[in-house]
């Protein structure tokens, strides 16, 4: 493996790779066996100094960039092998085009194409979206590192969920059952340029949704070698909480509950916004209004239930917050969802939909608004249903 990485090194003049110091990372990538949580202090230490970011939970769009966790059941065959893996996006449909992300990965692997490292997936596949992708090694305390930079931009948010990339790694010769491999996402800016995940103007709703991605958004992956016997879970054996997906008032309290949790390991409960709800081994406690994320972190198990806080006098169904529950609110929520940019949280109109509009409003049973609540608050002002 060290002879074929030092060829590509020495390939770097012919192929346009870049080979640089860049600057330190936060964990590992040199051969420890064990996956590199992403750091989402980075990003605010870089773009806010001085300590006044935005609330970056208000943001309408919470996408996450996940890279693939990929199990490979361990054989002779394993080692000097070629794997694919992907680097995805979700919730972000249609909302952003101008993307630019470093992904590194553990310097055993080898990238099988370093001239085009990572190719472009459904997300990005249309030929309105302009993309490059780069291959960069740097020295850092006499150990090379290996990094895929990526970036796209087009004239309009072209950008849908899906996968965005994907890359190819050789697998090590001397690969045994056990190694893992990390590869993960981490934000990189300097003097000049940073990067970014933000739609076509970049306006104040991109610039939240792009905090909010760099500062909670992101799932770092790995390539896992297990036993030949290995059996994936399944949903009935995976860690999770329930419920996942809570609607509270200011006052309240509800239960979490982990399940499947691995025997013997302690869990650690942690809040996002310890302004809107605290949690005390899984008793959740609304102290404001806003949205959460309550994390469970269990072992090598990171499991979260999202949680939306209203006041204590919210009334559902009332989506423009005017303590009624009539036709116009058929309308809000219509609109916020069919013309987001004017009448979405973040849009420009002052009669756009609210925080607390949007909880109000959110009735049909399934998380999050959409024209579905419109309709359940239409069969409730028309009688057709006798409560919300």
């Amino acid at each position: 493996m060290n002879k074929l990485l030092s060829k590509i090194i020495a390939a770097v003049a012919c192929c346009g790779i870049a080979l640089g110091s860049g600057k330190a990372v936060s964990a590992s990538y040199s051969g420890d066996n064990e996956p590199v949580d992403y750091n989402g202090a980075y990003y605010l230490e870089s773009m806010y100094p001085n300590g006044n970011a935005p609330d970056f939970s208000e943001s309408a769009i919470k996408p996450t960039i996940s890279v693939e966790q990929k199990i490979i059941k361990y054989n002779d065959s394993v080692p000097g092998s070629t794997q694919k893996v992907e680097i995805s996006i979700s919730g972000a449909e249609k909302a952003y085009v101008a993307t630019s992300i470093h992904i590194l990965f553990d310097n055993r692997l080898i990238v099988a194409n370093p001239y085009k490292p990572l190719e472009r997936g459904n997300a990005i596949s249309s030929d309105k979206i302009d993309y490059k992708s780069q291959l960069n090694y740097r020295y850092e305390s006499d150990n090379i590192k290996g990094e895929l930079w990526a970036y796209t931009v087009g004239d309009d948010n072209y950008g849908k969920d899906g996968v965005m990339y994907t890359a190819e790694f050789i697998i090590p010769d001397d690969a045994k059952e056990g190694d893992v491999y990390p590869i993960g996402i981490e934000f990189e800016a300097d003097e000049y340029t940073s990067d970014m995940f933000t739609n076509v103007t970049n306006n104040y709703a991109g610039r939240l949704m792009q905090g909010w991605i760099f500062t909670q958004g992101i799932e770092n992956g790995y390539i896992k070698l297990e036993s030949p016997d290995y059996q994936p879970p399944t949903e009935d054996t995976q860690p999770r909480i329930i419920p996942d997906g809570v609607k509270m008032t200011v006052g309240s309290t509800s239960q979490l509950l982990l399940m499947n949790a691995p025997p013997g390991e302690d869990v650690m409960w942690t809040s996002d916004n310890l302004g809107v709800v605290t949690v005390d081994n899984g008793l959740v406690t609304a102290v404001g209004t806003g949205k959460a994320t309550v994390y469970a972190i269990c072992g090598n198990n990171l499991m979260m239930s999202y949680i939306t806080v209203g006041p204590s006098d919210a009334i559902r169904g009332d989506a423009n917050c005017d303590s009624d529950v009539n036709m116009s609110d058929v309308v809000i929520v219509m609109q916020s969802n069919l013309n987001p940019t004017k009448y979405g949280l973040n849009g420009i109109s002052s009669d756009r939909i609210t925080l607390l509009g949007e909880s109000n409003g959110d009735v049909d049973g399934s998380k999050g608004l959409s024209l579905n609540d419109a309709l359940t608050i239409q069969k409730y002002t028309l009688k057709m249903v006798d409560i919300l």
